[in-house]
């Protein structure tokens, strides 16, 4: 999501705060490590694995995961996943995901 959506989207969202943490291999190198402040909420990029993350900074997973065009499915992507969804099955953390889409491959 852009900052603009994810703004309009926070201001929807009948809650105190929220923390988004956005992470993946694909978040811009210009953004890792930044955050922002939308209202109440904040948001947090890394560029990086989930399960490097929660290893490095916290025991701790947050609410809901969304894993946006992951490409379970796709057997290149496997071995990168696993890790991460070995840690989100024992953790009782929610997992959304879309469908994979060829195009993007």
């Amino acid at each position: 999501l852009g900052v603009k959506t994810l703004g309009e989207l926070l201001a929807s969202v009948a809650v105190d705060a929220t923390e988004f943490h956005v992470v993946g291999p694909q978040v811009p190198a210009s953004l890792s490590g930044s955050s922002e402040r939308i209202g109440h909420h904040s948001v947090l990029h890394t560029r990086a694995l989930l399960h490097e993350v929660v290893s490095k900074h916290s025991d701790e997973l947050h609410d809901l995961c969304i894993a946006l065009h992951p490409g379970f499915g796709i057997p290149r992507h496997r071995g990168e996943w696993q890790p991460t969804l070995q840690l989100l099955a024992g953790s009782g953390a929610r997992l959304f995901t879309t469908a994979y889409d060829r195009s993007e491959e």
